[in-house]
């Protein structure tokens, strides 16, 4: 994977394969249900803290291009 994030996504994922021989992202709907209220918000809130790093990152990579792009178009 490009970033260090995908890579230890790619490994959790493969994780249940090769220790259980069960593939995560088939398995995981099924594996939802069964999971305890508290565990699945746990999950939901990892999950969005996730979402929000991923687009305040972006955010500011737009912000920071925008800024070079801007900077020169008054510089002449």
């Amino acid at each position: 994977m490009p970033t260090r994030l995908g890579n230890l996504l790619r490994a959790a994922e493969r994780k249940p394969l090769e220790k259980y021989g069960l593939d995560a992202i088939l398995c995981w709907s099924r594996l939802w249900m069964l999971l305890p209220d508290a565990v699945k918000k746990d999950l939901q809130e990892s999950r969005a803290d996730l979402n929000n790093a991923a687009r305040v990152w972006l955010w500011s990579l737009l912000f920071c291009g925008w800024t070079f792009v801007g900077g020169n178009a008054y510089l002449g």
